[in-house]
C-alpha cells in the first residue's frame, strides 16, 4: 500500500478510478461539468488543502481530499473519499481518513466537516468510526443529505 499526494501524472489513474467508482453507484463521471474539481485537483484542493491517492500494487484503490472552507474559523472539509467497490472492507478507508485527520490536526483546523448521502452507509460508518457526529447543513451541495463534523479544537 502506498499513499501519495496527487501529482498531474496521476490524472489518468484518477479518471479511470472515478469512472469505475461512479459506475458502481449508477453515476456517470463528468469531469467537464459536475466533477470538474477532479479535472483540476491542484486548483480545487491543493491550493488550500491536499488530495491523496492510495495505490495497492500499482493500482489506484482510494482517494481522499481535504480543503479549507472557512478561513476565519479555520474549518476544513473532507471530500472525494472513495475506495474501489471491489476493495472495500480492506482497511483502505481507515488509512485515508487517518491521513486526512492527521493533516487537519497538523494544519490546526478547529473543525472538519463532511457530507454524504443517505444511501452511502459505508461512508457514514467510516465517518462515525473516526469521531464525526451529525450536524446541520453547512453547504449548498444539492446531492448531500447528511452532514457531519469533527471538532479538533
Amino acid at each position: 500500500m502506498e499513499l501519495l499526494v496527487y501529482k498531474k501524472s496521476m490524472q489518468e489513474d484518477i479518471d479511470s478510478f472515478y469512472i469505475e467508482c461512479f459506475a458502481a453507484i449508477g453515476w456517470e463521471y463528468e469531469p467537464e461539468s459536475v466533477h470538474s474539481d477532479l479535472a483540476s485537483i491542484p486548483d480545487s484542493y491543493q491550493k488550500h488543502g491536499q488530495f491523496w491517492c492510495l495505490f495497492d500494487q500499482g493500482k489506484l484503490v482510494g482517494t481522499i481530499a481535504i480543503r479549507t472552507i472557512d478561513f476565519e474559523n479555520n474549518y476544513a472539509e473532507i471530500k472525494r473519499m472513495y475506495v474501489l467497490p471491489s476493495r472495500q472492507g480492506e482497511g483502505f478507508g481507515r488509512a485515508l481518513m487517518d491521513i486526512a485527520i492527521n493533516y487537519a490536526r497538523q494544519e490546526k483546523f478547529n473543525k472538519v466537516f463532511a457530507d454524504t448521502r443517505l444511501d452511502r452507509k459505508i461512508a457514514q460508518r467510516v465517518l462515525r468510526k473516526n469521531g464525526f457526529v451529525e450536524t446541520e447543513r453547512y453547504n449548498d451541495n444539492p446531492n448531500a443529505e447528511l452532514f457531519f463534523v469533527l471538532s479538533l479544537a
